[in-house]
């Protein structure tokens, strides 16, 4: 039994939650949040704290479509991420991974990009400048994690 006090995760009810199965989220519920894909809820009557405190997880691939086709989107998303006082980007890679030009993403990026016709396609230098510009302009933390563990 949870405890008044004690801190219960919550996920967003618009992410897709087959891919939390790899995290032990207990106690966990389930709402809709002001942004991003996880807060805390906590006190005496269970009041979410998503204007407070909220985490936007994003996987490499994630990352590199944010950064290329669903820019414009993503920076909407930032401009209201922002307005939580302790708002926090996690991507699940490196950023060694983010520059390195022979990484798995960017190869399938490419092999994309040539199948389709185009020539053009996600390079380390366009995602790394990016991120940076992201953090100089909206001021969110965007935290290099790892891969989780499998």
């Amino acid at each position: 039994m949870l405890s008044p006090s004690e801190p219960l995760i919550v996920i967003d009810s618009n992410e897709a939650l087959p891919q939390h199965k790899a995290y032990d989220f207990r106690p966990h519920c389930v709402k809709h949040l002001f942004a991003g894909d996880y807060s805390v809820s906590c006190g005496e009557a269970g009041e979410v704290l998503d204007h407070f405190v909220a985490v936007e997880r994003k996987s490499f691939v994630n990352l590199l479509l944010e950064v290329g086709a669903g820019r414009d989107r993503f920076e909407r998303f930032m401009d209201r991420f922002r307005q939580i006082d302790h708002a926090y980007v996690v991507v699940e890679c490196t950023w060694e991974d983010v520059l390195n030009p022979n990484h798995a993403e960017y190869l399938a990026a490419k092999r994309r990009a040539l199948k389709r016709g185009s020539r053009r396609w996600i390079q380390p230098a366009h995602a790394s400048g990016t991120v940076l510009s992201w953090l100089r302009r909206f001021k969110v933390p965007i935290l290099f994690a790892g891969i989780r563990a499998q």
